[in-house]
């Protein structure tokens, strides 16, 4: 296994196998490694506002704005 590069941490996750598999299949079809593609679609998350994925989720940056304010 590659070491991590610096300034980078790494992260596990568990997803269905549905979504596994479409990830694998996109990943294959770039030439890239699942691990890349799912990072990919996180940055692509940050680069699009890191918006909200859940109710939860949305309310806490609500609370997070109105705080700094």
């Amino acid at each position: 296994m590659g070491k991590i590069g610096k300034g980078k941490k790494q992260f596990g996750v568990v997803l269905s196998s549905q979504l596994s598999k479409l990830i694998e299949e996109r990943a294959t079809s770039l030439g890239i490694s699942r691990s890349r593609f799912a990072a990919m679609i996180i940055e692509q998350w940050a680069k699009n506002g890191s918006v909200a994925v859940s109710e939860p989720d949305k309310l806490m940056l609500i609370a997070k704005k109105s705080a700094s304010r």
